[in-house]
């Protein structure tokens, strides 16, 4: 399986205060991916959802919060959270979220050392 996924586009990267935020396309879903990691917590987190490419820029506009994670609640549709040892998955098993952080460090050659896996 982790043969098959591939990274398509890698739409934005953002830095907000203390998170990195990627947001990506993939063969494996028709969904954008978004994963964020916590620069100072051990907090890190991929979600998939719909339109999050056209949500997010009204998100940045409209906020003031670095955390703009949860705003997206009804857009996310599955995901994988880690938040200091405990972890959630929410339609998308560790395996395959595993699986594509791999694909995703290849695509954006691991310049962020903030991706880590789940």
């Amino acid at each position: 399986m982790a043969n098959k996924i591939k990274i398509k586009k890698i739409n934005s990267i953002l830095y907000l205060d203390t998170r990195n935020y990627i947001l990506f396309s993939t063969n494996y879903s028709k969904h954008e991916f978004l994963y964020y990691k916590h620069l100072e917590n051990d907090i890190k987190a991929l979600f998939f959802g719909e339109n999050l490419q056209n949500v997010l820029p009204e998100i940045l506009k409209s906020q003031r919060s670095e955390y703009i994670e949860i705003y997206l609640d009804k857009y996310i549709q599955g995901g994988i959270s880690y938040n200091e040892g405990d972890i959630v998955e929410s339609n998308l098993s560790k395996s395959i979220a595993n699986q594509i952080i791999i694909k995703l460090k290849k695509k954006i050659s691991d310049n962020l050392a903030s991706i880590e896996f789940f």
